[in-house]
């Protein structure tokens, strides 16, 4: 690369563009030691004070996201003076290798493959074409005295960068198919990646001239189906996908979700789409609908995709010569969504309750469930005839196919319980009405209580613990953390004790629904239904006649899900799929086709191959707080001291009769593994052992003289 070239990639990625992230991804890309130049125009670019200020504020980039160009110690300048007098030495070896005649770059366009000096590597052309790129010394040769004296001001990371890609490795993968990589990766715009292309190609890369050539952006097949737009992907596609690496017939037990997801803020535009899970893997679109608002035939909207499964279900995948079955577990979604896909009544109906017959009545303009104990519950044989006419409007296609609508629509607890009954609990007893809202003094104990526990929260928590003032705000994860970690805490000493254990019922029995060890599960699963019915039942007499609204009801019924599914309640939630739907919305980057946009999106991605095999976040335990406290197999806490270099770990143990309880109502809290560990409690020994002998995780929150312990129940959010 001639240093004309690099100083015009340098504007063009100064420009402001691309983030600081996608320009390291870029550069990452350029493999060979050509690209030395670049970085240096480069960095020079974004070093220099000026520059540096003016793009921080164009951009509005905190202080903490700008790369630590400034601060450097002693010894980093010296490296940085040895790197230096490497690319002097390259471009005296260049000057010397141009006095016999090396060969300057051949223009795109002639016929003739690309040849730069004689030392080349292998480069795999667009199109087929044969083409080489030269070394390092061909390009930089160009680059003036004073271009080469850059600003010492540079990060030790982009130093190193520059020393690691200063030589050319033996298998330097298509600069095509990693800049597609990149672009995809980092969610680049077409405008953008056409730039980047023009300036390559000015200067003697064989790439496509458009960034649709490149990624290889198809046509879309666009449906006006349903009052709006749909395109349909298929499942198979999807299951041969997840099935080519296996040697075996396997089962694929299929996980569905339907939600609506708004794309802006002025204008009721929305997607509707039908989402697909394998256990333990990331969820995949199957078809898509864009409109004004939901579509307005089911029969109509779930047409293609009930062919397909059917066809599914009864003949399996095929793929090498094996036949792996397929099976539906469940369906998630909201209660408006499942009104939708069942055609029933809507969720705030007197007969919306989906479980039982039991009647609402309304009071003071609100839908309540007054009615203590259980009812008649709802069964699929009768449903699928129509046989609740007060709760029904026709069949569903569902029904139809096989799809049992009672027991196969389990109660999905990311709205049901954390939207709604947490929610709904903390905004009353913030702003609602007397008979339960706190007096300043305890709700200046809440905040107070809160701000305690920031920061101690480990890192499968997306958030900190932050203000009740904020609760409106407040993410669904938050509301959970509330529920199962925090709540207990700051709710103690603050509620009278009898709703503070009113309260608990809600925490303790979600709790035990959300336990991954399934034996300890189904156990305590009839305890766990008695206190929610409980919670349920008396939070009249807390909260007020209208507070038993239609999500306050059905948790009663969460219980049955857990024993039908035999699985925790989180294996059957939509909160992978609400991240999924988020994914979504941002391939839509304006107002104009979104559904076009979107499928555009993911066919470059499968192109790219950057969709294959995504990496789950996994559990993290070290030595430091507050990740290094754990459960061993026989329930004793365990405080991580030290990590070795061959995996072993040191861990100071605390047994179980040694620790206390933090509360009595309505269990003991140490039967769920939720104690208390005082600072002047005795270690009871310090063992040697490995990550094998950790039952699970711990949350540990500090909490009077000494920490209060609970299992973890959820996957890093």
């Amino acid at each position: 690369m001639a240093a004309s070239s690099a100083r015009c990639i340098a504007r063009w990625l100064s420009s402001g563009l691309p983030g600081l992230r996608s320009t390291c991804a870029l550069l990452q890309s350029f493999r060979h030691a050509d690209i030395a130049a670049l970085r240096i125009c480069w960095i020079r670019s974004y070093v220099k004070g000026g520059n540096l200020g003016c793009w921080r504020h164009r951009r509005g980039v905190t202080l903490n996201r700008v790369p630590d160009l400034l601060n450097m110690s002693s010894e980093y300048q010296r490296k940085w003076r040895r790197r230096r007098a490497r690319v002097d030495a390259l471009v005296e070896h260049d000057s010397s290798s141009k006095s016999e005649g090396s060969v300057e770059p051949v223009m795109e366009g002639e016929g003739n493959p690309l040849t730069v000096g004689s030392t080349h590597d292998e480069f795999h052309p667009v199109g087929g074409c044969s083409s080489s790129i030269g070394t390092a010394a061909g390009y930089i040769s160009g680059d003036t005295e004073e271009e080469n004296n850059y600003e010492t001001d540079s990060s030790e990371t982009e130093s190193e960068q520059l020393d690691e890609t200063s030589q050319p490795t033996a298998e330097t993968p298509s600069l095509h198919k990693d800049l597609a990589s990149w672009a995809t990766a980092t969610n680049q715009t077409h405008k953008t990646l056409n730039e980047l292309l023009h300036v390559l190609r000015r200067h003697g890369y064989t790439i496509p001239k458009d960034a649709r050539s490149l990624l290889g952006t198809p046509g879309v097949p666009v449906q006006n189906k349903c009052n709006g737009q749909y395109i349909y992907y298929g499942i198979e596609r999807y299951l041969i996908e997840h099935f080519s690496k296996e040697t075996l017939p396997g089962q694929a037990e299929l996980c569905f979700n339907v939600d609506g997801v708004p794309l802006f803020k002025s204008r009721k535009m929305c997607f509707w789409p039908i989402l697909g899970q394998i256990q333990n893997c990331q969820p995949f679109i199957v078809a898509l609908y864009y409109g004004s608002s939901k579509p307005d035939s089911v029969e109509e909207f779930l047409r293609d995709f009930l062919e397909e499964l059917q066809q599914l279900i009864q003949n399996g995948v095929s793929f090498q010569n094996l036949v792996h079955t397929v099976t539906v577990k469940a369906i998630i979604c909201d209660a408006q969504a499942r009104s939708f896909l069942k055609c029933i009544k809507s969720h705030s109906s007197l007969h919306g309750c989906e479980r039982c017959v039991a009647v609402a009545q309304t009071i003071e303009g609100r839908v309540v469930y007054l009615t203590k104990g259980p009812a008649e519950e709802r069964r699929d044989e009768i449903f699928n005839r129509a046989g609740y006419s007060d709760h029904q409007k026709k069949i569903s296609p569902l029904a139809r196919a096989g799809i049992l609508c009672v027991k196969q629509f389990p109660l999905d607890y990311m709205h049901l319980v954390c939207y709604g009954a947490m929610k709904r609990l903390l905004t009353y007893l913030w702003r609602g009405p007397d008979i339960c809202r706190l007096s300043k003094a305890q709700r200046q104990q809440v905040e107070k209580n809160i701000s305690q526990l920031k920061g101690a929260l480990p890192a499968e928590f997306s958030r900190q613990p932050r203000s009740m003032k904020e609760l409106n705000r407040w993410t669904a994860t938050e509301l959970r953390q509330f529920m199962l970690y925090t709540g207990p805490l700051i709710l103690k000493d603050v509620l009278p004790d009898d709703q503070y254990h009113h309260f608990l019922c809600l925490s303790v029995g979600m709790s035990i629904l959300l336990d991954e060890a399934d034996g300890k599960r189904e156990s305590y699963l009839g305890f766990a239904q008695n206190i929610l019915e409980h919670f349920v039942d008396n939070s009249v007499d807390f909260y007020g006649p209208t507070f038993p609204t239609y999500n306050i009801h059905s948790i009663k019924h969460l219980s049955d899900d857990a024993a039908n599914f035999r699985s925790s309640l989180n294996h059957i939630s939509c909160f992978p799929f609400e991240k999924h739907l988020q994914a979504i919305k941002k391939m839509a980057r304006s107002g104009k086709q979104p559904l076009m946009q979107v499928t555009k999106r993911l066919a470059e991605r499968q192109c790219t191959e950057t969709h294959a095999s995504q990496s789950q976040m996994t559990t993290k335990i070290t030595a430091k707080m507050p990740n290094n406290c754990v459960f061993l197999m026989d329930n004793a806490v365990g405080f991580i001291r030290e990590e070795r270099n061959n995996g072993t770990l040191s861990i100071d143990v605390f047994r179980e009769t040694d620790c206390d309880s933090v509360f009595e109502k309505p269990c003991n809290s140490k039967l769920f593994n939720i104690m208390f560990v005082g600072s002047d409690l005795t270690v009871a020994k310090r063992m040697l052992t490995n990550r094998g002998s950790v039952y699970r995780k711990a949350v540990c929150l500090p909490y009077k003289q000494g920490y209060a312990i609970f299992p973890q129940l959820h996957k890093p959010e």
